[in-house]
């Protein structure tokens, strides 16, 4: 069960929708562009990996370092 310190502001969907759009933008599919978009807000933890199309654009994505 969640609380009310876990819930999601409105600047988090915001940002979620922002993220995500860019990387509808960069190439990726809905679902794969959602997923990325919430990785790159919360961590790469718990995410799927690409779809078979995906995989392509996201290779060639710069890599950061740690």
């Amino acid at each position: 069960m969640s609380s009310l310190r876990d819930a999601e502001t409105l600047n988090k969907a915001r940002t979620h929708g922002t993220l995500s759009e860019r990387y509808r933008l960069a190439g990726l599919c809905w679902p794969c562009s959602v997923q990325a978009g919430y990785a790159n807000q919360h961590g790469a933890r718990a995410v799927r990996p690409p779809c078979e199309s995906c995989r392509a654009v996201v290779a060639g994505f710069p890599v950061q370092a740690a």
